[in-house]
């Protein structure tokens, strides 16, 4: 263990950043706002509308889409810090850990305060696919873990990695209001309490400060600094 948190320390160099002070005072707003306009037994014009925007699209893509959906269960969380794991990132897993376990217990104490009914109990026509959803709507609980890995992991990553990361949660996010389960209020609520939870972290323990350097190039540099001659 010694050995793997030593290579978390030669791949990152860790700071607090007052931006994750804004992030999480954003992220509270964001869940207060949905809050605010949530009405739990009524659905706005606005909000059915797009509900069923995305609720509407094609069967074809429930496959595809369900596969996708499970990175917002919380059986997501061991699987990527296993991930992180594997590639020496025991910060990196241990942060992962934190913030999806405590997304999903947040959405959960969430969703007693509110009591916001699911999408077939408010709205005519809904589509549901796959197992009907079943107790409190807002806020979303698959839309807060996604948010709140995707928070954890970004520090982590490069360009890319973060763009993956953040496309397949905004993917989960939608597909919750696909397949019947939530409204998009719920989802926006989700995404912000899962992004403020992982901003909190980040701001308490502390995160890596830049990009991370690739394991191989730092071998390949190691080794060419030992071989050199002392002039």
């Amino acid at each position: 263990m010694k050995w793997q948190l030593q290579r978390d320390r030669q791949r990152f160099t860790y700071g607090r950043h007052f931006s994750d002070a804004a992030r999480f005072v954003i992220s509270v707003a964001v869940v207060i706002g949905s809050a605010l306009l949530v009405d739990p037994d009524a659905v706005g014009s606005l909000e059915r509308d797009i509900f069923h925007f995305v609720n509407d699209l094609p069967d074809v893509l429930f496959p595809a889409v369900w596969v996708v959906m499970q990175l917002g269960n919380l059986v997501a969380v061991p699987f990527m810090a296993g991930a992180a794991l594997a590639t020496r990132l025991v910060r990196m897993a241990l942060d992962i850990s934190v913030a999806g376990v405590a997304a999903y217990v947040g959405a959960g104490i969430v969703k007693q305060i509110f009591e916001r009914a699911r999408p077939h109990q408010l709205l005519a026509s809904v589509i549901v696919r796959g197992e009907p959803a079943s107790g409190l709507g807002f806020v979303s609980g698959h839309a807060a873990v996604a948010a709140a890995l995707a928070t954890a992991a970004h520090p982590y990553l490069g360009p890319r990695g973060r763009r993956i990361v953040w496309i397949l949660a905004f993917l989960v996010m939608a597909s919750r209001v696909y397949v019947g389960a939530h409204l998009p209020l719920d989802v926006v609520g989700g995404a912000g309490l899962g992004y403020g939870i992982g901003a909190l972290m980040h701001l308490v323990l502390g995160c890596p400060e830049g990009h991370p350097m690739p394991y191989p190039v730092r071998r390949i540099r190691r080794r060419s600094s030992a071989t050199e001659e002392p002039v």
